[in-house]
């Protein structure tokens, strides 16, 4: 992995290479955003790595190559594909450009991801979900992520949890927490949902068999404390313009 474009030994300067980025899923959207990530398993900590020499020169988006992703891969990236989306519209470095890209994922995602989780071979199911994903990645590569990111990494870190999940089952909660905090917000979420209210993405993840209580990811009260100490000095919820004590209070 390149580190960075240029840096000076005893003897020579050396520059990155071009990165031609060729997504298998279709979620994390990385191949559109200058981020990466280092897990540290041993120390249970995520890195991640914001470098202008990760942005790719060259993205192939090609869905083929998603047609051998399992069912649970295909929801957990999926899932992760909306929170980009959904996380870059409550989000204090949002703009309009952002949440049409947004929107376009959002939508697209929440229609499609109950069909393909059923119809693993279908390749237009796949190529809209890449499209999705996408779209999702251009949204947050304006935005950075926000709050459900930034519970995410103890929650994976902790229990185990995979990325897509952990950074996804808090989203009907706060769906519900942020209504009528912004009016813009609001109106982008009706557009997305068809009303002001987190019922029809609660319905999508029921039909996912994905569960939106934090109990069932092996969260215990006796976490709190710990989990709100890992979030003190994340620049994820830094981002966000959700009310994070009463989305607290809504989730445990």
């Amino acid at each position: 992995m390149n580190l960075q474009s240029k840096f000076v030994s005893r003897d020579r300067i050396y520059k990155h290479i071009p990165i031609i980025s060729i997504p298998t899923t279709a979620g994390t959207g990385s191949e559109v955003t200058p981020w990466a990530t280092v897990w540290d398993t041993d120390e249970k900590q995520k890195y991640s790595l914001h470098l202008p020499d990760l942005w790719s020169d060259i993205a192939v988006i090609d869905p083929e190559i998603t047609l051998s992703m399992p069912r649970g891969l295909t929801i957990q990236t999926g899932l992760d594909a909306l929170s980009h989306s959904l996380e870059s519209i409550w989000n204090k470095n949002s703009n309009p450009i952002s949440t049409d890209y947004a929107v376009r994922a959002a939508k697209l995602i929440i229609k499609t991801l109950p069909k393909i989780a059923d119809d693993l071979s279908n390749l237009e199911l796949r190529e809209q979900m890449m499209f999705a994903a996408l779209n999702a990645g251009l949204a947050f590569s304006n935005t950075k992520t926000s709050v459900a990111h930034a519970m995410s990494y103890y929650i994976s870190a902790q229990k185990n949890i995979p990325h897509g999940l952990a950074c996804s089952f808090s989203l009907p909660d706060i769906v519900d927490t942020v209504i009528g905090q912004d009016k813009r917000i609001d109106s982008v979420l009706h557009e997305i949902f068809g009303d002001l209210s987190s019922r029809s993405l609660r319905t999508m993840f029921a039909q996912l068999n994905v569960s939106t209580k934090v109990q069932d990811y092996g969260f215990e009260k006796t976490d709190l404390t710990a989990f709100k100490e890992s979030m003190m000095n994340n620049q994820r919820i830094g981002n966000s313009l959700v009310d994070h004590e009463e989305l607290f209070k809504r989730i445990f």
